[in-house]
């Protein structure tokens, strides 16, 4: 059979993506933060808009039961010691060390000595300048020739907020069009400024550079340092082979690593504090025992007005035809952005309270009492697509008398249990820990024990899915646990 080119007429429909509607999309996706910043971008194109300050509406706007409360969040404890800080140490921060909590430097003030006071430089030059900055002051203040203040330049440069040095010294150097044997002698001079164990490659060279500078880096501490990944592991007896030391000072250098800074340049410049505004306002009725209303919050919800007085003395007065077009179109674009953002606030209002009413143990019984929910369970209740309900709770929070919480919080898987109910994912990794909170240094529970231990409560769950909740929850193997446990005893 040959193949023919032909030309033929199909009739299809399909949903066509117009640009109001591609908009109406992204100002439902949208956080507070990125709202306000796109009504003021609006309001300086747009003539006919203007942008209401301070309005307060303090008129309740729905009402639901009151049987929700905020998921208190889970504290996220790091007993793993020092599970995956080996090679970068990226997030040290979170890390904590055998069984002593987490893993800090201490405050450690990095003091300028007698000659920085000579020269009347700011004691606390590390809380008015960057990391950067004060390691360049310093520098500058050494014998050196301009090829290596170029170098010290773009180490320094290179030196991350939390003061270690992440770029490859060969790629360095070739950008430098030097050799690494000129840029390492600049590397060690930057090893010797202070806050110590700043430009370190890796936790292990931080923490060599800082005992090395105590004097106290010996041959058993310069093992310990080689081997980080099983003291993450507590196997602590291949650390007295690989230490050639007893427990007992095996335990005492742990505690002198304990003392050290792992993120010496942290000090610097510390990071913004998120405050996190609420979109959603959740107020107990006190006439109404039981009640909560549903509120929209003021501060977060922007108020914009056309004005109309405007666009008929202009109408009157312009003749070109360019001119009047452009009028019609900034006033038709500024009726539907004030139509638009009352549709995104009532879809947000309309979401946000039936997410409330369908969590109705929450509030008596805390994490346990969370229900499964899914996109498709408020989807079919308020009569809206899952992509919508998805883009409404995307980046909002709801302020609540036990705290802020984010609305996708609410959403958990479900586990069905043998007795013809469900319970949420985020209610059985509370049991899990709740379970594990119980053991004693005899009685350590494995993953296959918890099990069992769930099965006689009628949760049907895989060994495996235990592994994966306990491992979410930040909490280390039953080995593991079982050494820091006799570790604790031991000190105790």
């Amino acid at each position: 059979m040959a193949l023919k080119t032909t030309v033929g007429l199909t009739q299809v429909q399909s949903l066509v993506m117009t640009q109001r509607l591609q908009q109406s999309i992204k100002l439902l996706e949208m956080s507070n933060t990125e709202l306000h910043a796109f009504i003021k971008d609006e309001v300086e194109k747009n003539p006919f808009l203007d942008e209401v300050i301070s309005v307060q509406d303090e008129e309740p706007i729905g009402e639901v039961h009151r049987d929700i409360v905020q998921e208190n969040e889970e504290q996220r404890k790091n007993t793993s010691g020092l599970k995956e800080i080996e090679g970068n140490s990226n997030n040290l921060k979170d890390k904590t060390w055998a069984g002593n909590g987490p893993l800090s430097h201490k405050d450690n003030e990095a003091k300028p000595d007698s000659g920085w006071d000579s020269l009347s430089l700011d004691k606390d030059i590390r809380h008015t300048h960057s990391l950067q900055e004060y390691l360049l002051q310093q520098f500058r203040l050494e014998r050196h020739t301009a090829a290596e203040a170029l170098i010290a330049a773009k180490l320094i440069d290179a030196i991350d907020d939390d003061g270690y040095l992440r770029t490859d010294i060969a790629e360095l150097a070739k950008d430098l069009g030097t050799d690494e044997s000129f840029v390492f002698p600049v590397l060690d001079r930057i090893q010797h400024l202070e806050p110590v164990g700043v430009g370190a490659r890796s936790l292990a060279e931080c923490f060599k550079i800082q005992l090395k500078e105590a004097n106290r880096l010996d041959a058993s501490m310069a093992a310990l340092l080689e081997n980080l990944d099983l003291l993450s592991k507590r196997d602590y007896r291949a650390l007295e082979n690989r230490c050639g030391v007893g427990y007992d000072k095996l335990l005492e250098m742990i505690d002198e690593l304990q003392r050290l800074d792992p993120r010496p340049g942290s000090s610097y410049e510390p990071p913004p504090v998120e405050i996190i505004i609420p979109d959603i306002i959740m107020r107990d009725v006190p006439e109404k025992d039981g009640s909560w209303h549903i509120d929209l919050n003021p501060e977060t919800m922007p108020s914009i007005i056309v004005n109309g007085d405007y666009s008929t003395n202009l109408r009157t007065k312009l003749r070109d035809k360019a001119d009047r077009q452009f009028i019609t179109e900034s006033l038709t674009s500024a009726k539907w952005l004030v139509k638009a953002l009352e549709k995104r606030a009532l879809t947000l209002l309309k979401v946000s309270s039936e997410i409330v009413r369908q969590q109705n143990s929450f509030f008596y019984k805390g994490i346990i009492g969370l229900s499964p929910m899914t996109l498709k369970d408020v989807a079919e209740e308020v009569t809206l697509h899952e992509s919508t309900i998805s883009r409404t709770v995307n980046g909002k929070y709801i302020s609540t008398p036990m705290g802020v919480i984010e609305l996708k919080s609410f959403f958990t898987a479900a586990i069905s249990t043998n007795k013809g109910k469900s319970l949420s994912a985020a209610a059985v990794r509370q049991k899990i820990k709740s379970l594990i909170e119980t053991e004693t240094s005899n009685q350590v529970f494995a993953d296959s024990d918890i099990v069992e231990k769930l099965r006689a409560e009628g949760i049907e769950i895989a060994r495996r899915t235990v592994a994966k909740y306990r491992e979410s929850l930040h909490i280390p193997s039953s080995a593991q646990r079982k050494r820091i446990k006799l570790v604790s005893g031991y000190k105790q």
